[in-house]
């Protein structure tokens, strides 16, 4: 019997949305994606919460492999005030984890 590792899950910032109209949250299943199956993990997903007003990204909520390095860049972004077409902007290495984020947003 193959054993799977146990999903990472890391957050920051809010959960949910507070006022629909104002904050746009996008999930995505990550199961399917190469990084996902790379790690050997059965289980991905990703929930972004933005400020549509402003473009800042509000919450963050990754659940995967190396979740808890990915949600340091969601942190990083959010302490310097930085817009979601800021991040869109950044070349991560790929293939790592961080690679995805530009598709997580």
């Amino acid at each position: 019997m193959q054993y799977l590792p146990i999903p990472v899950l890391a957050s920051v910032g809010i959960s949910e949305e507070k006022e629909s109209d104002k904050y746009r949250v996008i999930f995505r299943d990550r199961s399917t994606w190469s990084t996902t199956r790379r790690a050997g993990m059965e289980f991905a997903a990703s929930k972004i919460i933005l400020d549509e007003e402003n473009d800042h990204i509000m919450g963050a909520h990754i659940l995967g492999p190396n979740a808890e390095e990915v949600i340091n860049i969601f942190a990083m972004a959010m302490r310097l005030g930085l817009r979601t077409s800021d991040i869109r902007k950044v070349v991560f290495t790929y293939p790592t984890i961080c690679s995805d984020i530009r598709y997580m947003l």
